[in-house]
C-alpha cells in the first residue's frame, strides 16, 4: 500500500487507500472530515500517521514495500471505522441519558456511514445497492445542517430533517437510474442459433425479455434455422432450450434473466434483441416483455397464433396472409396485450380480420374495409368480406391505455 502521487489532496493517503481496499478516494476523505468534525485530534493523529508510514508511490520505479507498513496502514485503516462508530455510539448514549433525543438521529446518523462503509468492504451489501447508497452518502451532510438549523426552531425538527433527507435520498437514487433506463447498452453480444431438424412440421417459440426492444422477422426463404441476436447490459442473462418430441413438434424456449437484483447503475439501460423466424414452418409464437417497444413482422412467416403481453411499450404487428391449419385456433385465437402503449395492426389485402376488443377503445379503422360491431361486452372489428375471404385471422385485443390502429398493407 502506498500513497497516491496522482489522486492527492494533501498527502495522498485517500487516494493510497482507495487503491488498496474497496472504497473510492472521495469516500475516504468524506469519513475523515467527518470524522475531524466529532474528534479533529482522533483524525489528524490517525491521518498523520497513515502519511508517516505509507511510502509514495513513484512514477519511475516500483520498489519493495515491507509487509509491516501495510499492516499497520490497514489496522488504522480498520481503528477509523472502528473510533468512528465508537464515538457515535458515546454521542447517542450520552445524548439520550440528558433526554436530547433531537441529538440522538444526529448521532446514528454518524453511525450509518461507516457501518455503511464497512458493510460494503465486507461484501455484506450487494455491490450495485453498495454503489447506489454511496452515491448519496452526501445527502448526510444536508442532514446533519438541516438537523442543526430546524432541532430548536421547528417542533420534532431532527426527525423532520431526517425525513426530508431520506427523501432526498430517494430522490436521488430514482433520477439516477431514470437518467438510464432509455440508454441502449451494448456491452453484451450474445447469440443464439438452433437448427430445426428436417421431420419438424409445426414450430413453437416462447420467448420472454425485460428490459428489451424486440423486432421479429422471417428467416432467409428456405432456411430452417432460429437465429436470436441480442445486445445489452452485462447484467442480462438468456436461458434457451430446443426440444424436438419427434412426433414433428419442436419448442424453442428463450428467457432473459437479470440474477442479481441490484445491478451497479452503469448496467442499467434497455437492450435490444431480433429474432429472425423460419418461414415455411407452421409457427406459434408467445411473447411477454417487460417495456420496450416490439416490431413483429410476420408477412412472410406461416403463423398459425400470435400471442403478445407487453407490459410497457408499442406494438407493430403484420400479420401474413397466412390461413392458420390447427383446428384449436378458431376456438381459441391469440391474444394481443398491450398494458401501457398503442398497438397498430397491418393486414395484407389478402387476409381478413375480425377482432375482439374491449368497448370504449376508440379504434381508428379504415371504415371501407372494417365496422364495429356490438357483441355483448365486446366490440368486434371485423373485415366487411370476413365471411367470403379464404384467409380469416381472428385476435383478441387488449388495449387498456393505448390506442388501437388497424391498416391493410400497401
Amino acid at each position: 500500500m502506498r500513497r497516491s502521487f496522482t489522486n492527492r489532496l494533501f498527502g495522498g493517503v485517500c487516494g493510497g487507500l482507495a487503491q488498496a481496499l474497496p472504497l473510492r478516494p472521495w469516500g475516504w476523505r468524506l469519513l475523515f472530515a467527518l470524522l475531524a468534525l466529532v474528534a479533529l485530534p482522533a483524525a489528524l493523529t490517525v491521518y498523520g500517521l497513515l502519511w508517516w508510514l505509507l511510502p509514495q508511490e513513484s512514477l519511475v520505479t516500483r520498489r519493495p514495500r515491507p509487509a509491516i507498513n501495510t499492516l499497520l496502514a490497514l489496522l488504522l485503516s480498520a481503528a477509523v471505522l472502528l473510533l468512528w462508530l465508537l464515538l457515535a455510539g458515546v454521542f447517542v448514549f450520552r445524548q439520550a441519558q440528558s433526554g436530547a433525543y433531537h441529538h440522538v438521529l444526529t448521532g446514528l446518523a454518524l453511525a450509518l456511514l461507516p457501518a455503511l462503509l464497512l458493510a460494503g468492504t465486507l461484501q455484506i451489501i450487494p455491490a450495485g445497492l453498495y454503489d447506489l447508497l454511496l452515491r448519496a452518502a452526501p445527502v448526510l451532510l444536508f442532514f446533519f445542517g438541516a438537523s442543526l438549523l430546524m432541532q430548536r426552531r421547528v417542533p420534532a425538527g431532527g426527525l423532520l430533517a431526517l425525513l426530508v433527507s431520506a427523501g432526498l435520498a430517494a430522490g436521488v437514487a430514482w433520477y439516477a437510474y431514470a437518467g438510464r433506463v432509455d440508454t441502449v447498452l451494448d456491452e453484451n453480444q450474445v447469440t443464439v442459433s438452433d437448427a430445426i431438424p428436417a421431420g419438424v412440421t409445426t414450430l413453437q417459440m416462447n420467448i420472454e425479455v425485460l428490459a428489451t426492444e424486440i423486432r421479429f422477422g422471417a428467416a432467409a426463404p428456405g432456411t430452417r434455422t432460429i437465429t436470436v441476436r441480442f445486445s445489452g447490459s452485462q447484467e442480462s442473462v438468456l436461458e434457451h432450450s430446443f426440444s424436438d418430441d419427434g412426433s414433428g413438434l419442436a419448442t424453442f424456449t428463450l428467457r432473459e434473466t437479470r440474477p442479481n437484483p441490484y445491478p451497479r447503475l452503469e448496467s442499467v439501460g434497455r437492450g435490444v434483441m431480433t429474432v429472425d423466424v423460419p418461414a415455411g414452418i407452421a409457427t406459434s409464437i408467445a411473447f411477454a416483455g417487460e417495456s420496450g417497444n416490439a416490431t413483429f413482422d410476420l408477412s412472410l412467416v406461416n403463423l398459425e397464433r400470435l400471442n403478445v403481453d407487453l407490459a410497457q411499450g408499442d406494438a407493430l404487428v403484420t400479420l401474413p396472409a397466412y390461413q392458420p391449419l390447427s383446428p384449436g385456433v378458431a376456438q381459441n385465437p391469440g391474444e394481443l396485450a398491450v398494458q401501457n402503449g398503442d398497438l397498430r395492426i397491418v393486414l395484407p389485402a389478402a387476409a381478413a380480420g375480425r377482432f375482439s376488443i374491449a368497448p370504449n377503445s376508440s379504434p381508428a379503422i379504415d371504415e371501407t374495409r372494417y365496422r364495429i360491431e356490438i357483441a355483448g361486452a365486446q366490440w368486434l372489428i371485423i373485415a366487411r368480406d370476413y365471411d367470403s375471404s379464404a384467409i380469416q385471422l381472428n385476435y383478441v385485443l387488449t388495449v387498456p391505455r393505448g390506442s388501437v390502429r388497424v391498416d391493410s398493407a400497401g
